[in-house]
């Protein structure tokens, strides 16, 4: 929306993935492989000219998001191959302010998406006018987003994705994991954060 000035059509033209392929896949072997984490290591050949934004969410949101994703998905592998959800999130954090890199969190945007837009707008050297801000703050948010088949992935066979199970974007709101975690769940969280030496203070935000 923002490279775009907000052109819908634009935006309806190819699914999300058509239009920003996932790096580990854009980029030639052994570059490309799916059988480690990927993180600022990968991008050693491209940061001179490269603008990344990262975004980070809670791990448990996060967590819960990606159960229901690989219910309804044949594209994710079993077992997960992307590795450490932890070395991927410090690994971006600890490198933004040597590179090209605005590292933005979920929860924020959902908070306050004119606040991150406009982050976003500065980092990518981008004026736009209200009017056009404002468009593209609407058009940009949960709601009206999994209205897009582009978005949403509605378009893609069940064979592909069987949104029958769940669907691609399903609530989206920041905090979800209390539904699903338990007491028992909590602790057996705590004590793998503990067990795998990263406590909270690691870590940046609330993720």
């Amino acid at each position: 929306m923002i490279q775009n000035n907000r052109d819908v059509q634009k935006s309806q033209r190819a699914r999300t993935f058509d239009r920003h392929p996932f790096m580990e896949e854009a980029l030639p072997p052994p570059l490309n492989s799916g059988t480690r984490p990927w993180g600022p290591a990968g991008c050693n050949l491209c940061w001179t000219s490269v603008q990344i934004i990262h975004v980070a969410r809670n791990a448990k949101d996060s967590l819960v998001s990606y159960y229901h994703f690989s219910r309804m998905t044949r594209m994710v592998p079993d077992p997960v191959l992307w590795g450490s959800w932890y070395e991927h999130v410090k690994g971006w954090w600890d490198t933004k302010d040597r590179h090209r890199i605005l590292y933005l969190f979920y929860e924020d945007m959902r908070e306050d998406p004119k606040r991150e837009i406009l982050k976003m707008l500065k980092f990518l050297e981008k004026d736009v006018s209200e009017e056009v801000l404002n468009k593209i703050i609407y058009d940009s948010s949960f709601d009206v987003m999994k209205q897009n088949p582009m978005a949403s992935y509605s378009t893609l066979p069940t064979s592909i994705m069987d949104q029958r199970i769940s669907a691609f974007m399903r609530r989206g709101m920041p905090g979800a994991w209390k539904n699903y975690f338990r007491c028992l769940r909590t602790r057996t969280w705590a004590g793998l954060r503990e067990e795998d030496g990263r406590e909270h203070a690691d870590l940046p935000h609330s993720v």
